[in-house]
């Protein structure tokens, strides 16, 4: 024997799947968004974004949220000296979470690259930091402890 059909309501229509989807997208989408531009991460919080080694030493860019909203983080280069030593640079403010830094060698220095593009110097050293189009270096920060540290706060 047939189950019994679902019984109809008249004047009462089932909520369509397609405006259910549509509604959890762009919920999904602008958490998303969100995320990305920072608008839910807290003031202070530290993100590492990437790391790497170089010439034996250990590099790492980290995130630090601000609370300015114009520019919601700032981006910070650390390269290991010791275990316990990280020289730190601050590279940039930037307006999203999802940065590509890299740090790679070239002759007897190195360069750190944004992509793919050059963005500054590094001396042999690693204590001088030179932006690509600036023409002073920076002296490198130092760090004790694990990144981030207090680094900026």
């Amino acid at each position: 024997m047939d189950p019994d059909p679902p019984a109809h309501h008249p004047g009462k229509r089932p909520f369509p799947l397609g405006i259910f989807l549509g509604l959890a997208a762009i919920i999904l989408i602008l958490v998303l968004v969100s995320f990305e531009f920072g608008c839910l991460v807290p003031a202070g919080t530290a993100i590492k974004s990437r790391e790497g080694t170089v010439a034996g030493k250990r590099w790492e860019v980290w995130l630090r949220k601000n609370k300015d909203s114009g520019e919601p983080f700032a981006a910070g280069l650390f390269i290991e000296q010791t275990p316990d030593v990280w020289y730190t640079y601050l590279l940039d403010f930037e307006t999203i979470r999802s940065v590509s830094y890299t740090v790679r060698p070239q002759g007897t220095n190195f360069v750190v690259l944004e992509g793919s593009s050059p963005f500054a110097t590094l001396d042999s050293e690693l204590r001088h930091f030179q932006r690509i189009g600036r023409d002073e270096p920076e002296e490198a920060g130092v760090t004790h402890g694990q990144p981030p540290g207090r680094w900026w706060r």
